[in-house]
């Protein structure tokens, strides 16, 4: 895992992005490493938020490098958005991150990671 390499290399906490076109353009070793990363963040997601399923998007358009999303999708999203994606959700209105409000949410999630990193 990336956040494996930064630490062997006494950096822990830091990790490394490659910055490529697309995910087309890395190796097999990183391709692999970039999305069992991204799947373990959302195991951690999953397991902090107690959604029913996690949505992924890698995206690359506007930015010319891959980088990716991850949506916890839940059963008490409305019917019709629930098989949507993500974006179809009115994020004007989304509550804005407040570290009073998520800071639990975002420590639980960093200690699942922690846990899953041993």
């Amino acid at each position: 895992m990336l956040w494996k390499k930064a630490e062997k290399e006494g950096k822990r906490g830091l990790i490394y992005f490659l910055v490529v076109p697309s995910l087309n353009d890395l190796d097999v070793e990183a391709r692999v490493t970039y999305l069992l990363d991204m799947a373990h963040i959302g195991d951690a997601v999953l397991q902090a938020t107690g959604a029913v399923r996690m949505n992924y998007e890698i995206l690359c358009n506007s930015e010319p490098e891959p980088h990716c999303h991850l949506f916890p999708r839940y059963a008490t999203e409305q019917e019709e958005k629930r098989k949507m994606p993500a974006w179809f959700h009115d994020w004007k209105t989304a509550p804005l991150y407040t570290e009073q409000e998520h800071g639990g949410l975002r420590l639980n999630i960093a200690w699942l990671l922690e846990v899953r990193r041993k």
